[in-house]
């Protein structure tokens, strides 16, 4: 007798995490271009750029599988835990406006921290042993 073994889909898509994911990588992407003072910082908004289309797609198609939910993991990975990682380390620094360095800092720092928030409320669904 041959049993047929048939592999389901877990589909991760909840509406209201990846409009929160969809928010928070548009607000990061507008906070950088504002500060942004190196080729280096259009090579990240580059790359949130592309992630944020990718975002799009799952809240056109209404699907989050497997193999996209490794792909934000794997986005989450590089953006915040690479020790070279791109995000882990922007900040914005002006030598003549230490006022203008602290507050844009403060801006920008949110505005990854709501990022990274939102990645690890889907990324948790697959991998809960992350640390909150």
């Amino acid at each position: 007798m041959v049993e047929s073994i048939i592999k389901v889909e877990t589909n991760y898509y909840v509406k209201e995490e990846f409009l929160e994911l969809k928010k928070s990588s548009e607000e990061l992407i507008k906070v950088l271009e504002k500060y942004q003072q190196t080729q280096e910082d259009e090579v990240v908004l580059n790359n949130l750029k592309k992630f944020l289309k990718g975002v799009y797609l799952v809240l056109e198609e209404k699907e989050c599988n497997e193999q996209d939910l490794d792909a934000i993991d794997s986005h989450n990975s590089k953006y915040f835990h690479n020790y070279a990682g791109m995000l882990t380390n922007y900040y914005f620094y002006d030598v003549n406006d230490m006022e203008k360095t602290h507050k844009a800092n403060d801006e920008i720092g949110n505005a990854k921290d709501k990022f990274h928030q939102a990645i690890y409320k889907i990324v948790k669904k697959k991998y809960p042993y992350y640390r909150d």
